[in-house]
């Protein structure tokens, strides 16, 4: 008799990075009054309102061109991917929030391009959780845009943001000395940490939210198959795809993408494995749809995650001090 396993495969992780997320946790900046500004305050409340309408209506609109102005990055790449999900799906599904908060204080990261400036909005009507949003100013006369987004996790000690202004260039490849390690050094340990577990290279505090919320969802995808197929991870990043600000100890937050990919290899031929929920809906491009997997499925996830780096000499490990929505960004069945 052919089995046939039938797996609604409901994702997990949004809500409990969410629920570790309900507290303020990143002190409040603190704003330097020598040399100066590199970015005015007038004019990012201004900005950031901009952004604000464009959202709002290109989230009615389901339609990132209407977000390209005042929107890039991360941001721009997972909202057009939950779009998508949200075309099929309608209202089974429910954009992540994308918290501004117009007049909050910003803190730049010098005065050197691609330009950074950090805003911590408060949790607020639309959602319950502190968020931190890097804008990023990529040349100096191109737009101001929101780059990424996270929400921060309660009860770490992170040091206060603190901007750099018109007389420090900010964090470059050159500082990496200054820094217990750089972006593209912690990305890259922390996706081997997420694949395999382990923390050589980079000293990680061990078992953050991000982490545990990952391998729990490797690990049903796992229970629900049993026998009949197994699961693989397998996390990535890209080089050079981030954007940092400092902390007034001399460290700094970097912002960045972790991808991974979760694969089921189905390894009985009598049996038939088949998936429900966002995964079956995106292969079939159909609300409530399911897909049989044909030998290897694999649903790839990006999550913005944004890491405290200390100074170089620092006793401090590494942190993921937050983190953003994990998105579905494809689905293959070969």
């Amino acid at each position: 008799m052919r089995k046939i396993t039938s797996l609604t495969i409901a994702f997990v992780l949004t809500a409990t990075l969410t629920a570790c997320a309900s507290e303020t946790t990143l002190p409040e900046p603190k704003v330097q009054k020598t040399a100066e500004y590199v970015f005015e305050q007038d004019k990012f409340t201004s900005i950031a309102k901009q952004a604000q309408t464009a959202i709002e209506k290109a989230d009615t609109q389901l339609d990132k061109t209407l977000l390209q102005d005042r929107v890039a990055g991360l941001v721009l790449s997972q909202r057009e991917a939950q779009y998508e999900l949200k075309k099929i799906v309608g209202a089974n599904y429910i954009l992540p929030s994308i918290g501004i908060s117009p007049d909050a204080t910003i803190i730049a990261s010098g005065k050197q391009f691609p330009r950074s400036l950090a805003t911590i909005t408060e949790p607020n009507d639309a959602q319950n959780f502190q968020t931190l949003q890097l804008w990023s100013l990529d040349a100096p006369r191109e737009a101001l845009k929101l780059w990424g987004q996270v929400y921060l996790f309660p009860g770490l000690d992170v040091p206060s943001l603190k901007s750099n202004l018109s007389n420090v260039a900010g964090y470059s490849k050159n500082d990496a000395k200054k820094y217990l390690a750089t972006p593209d050094e912690v990305s890259a340990a922390y996706v081997k940490y997420l694949t395999t577990g382990e923390t050589a290279g980079t000293s990680f505090t061990a078992d953050d939210n991000v982490y545990i919320a990952v391998k729990t969802q490797k690990d049903r995808f796992a229970t629900a198959v049993a026998d009949l197929g197994s699961v693989a991870l397998q996390a990535s990043a890209r080089e050079n795809v981030y954007r940092t600000v400092p902390t007034e100890n001399g460290g700094m937050i970097a912002l960045t993408e972790i991808t991974y990919d979760l694969s089921v290899t189905r390894q009985d031929e009598e049996a038939t494995l088949r998936l429900r929920g966002d995964i079956g809906a995106w292969a079939a491009n159909e609300s409530g749809a399911a897909v049989d997997v044909k030998d290897v499925l694999t649903a790839t996830y990006g999550i913005q995650v944004a890491f405290y780096i200390p100074a170089s000499g620092s006793k401090e490990k590494v942190k993921v001090i937050g983190a953003g929505s994990p998105t579905l960004l494809a689905v293959s069945n070969e």
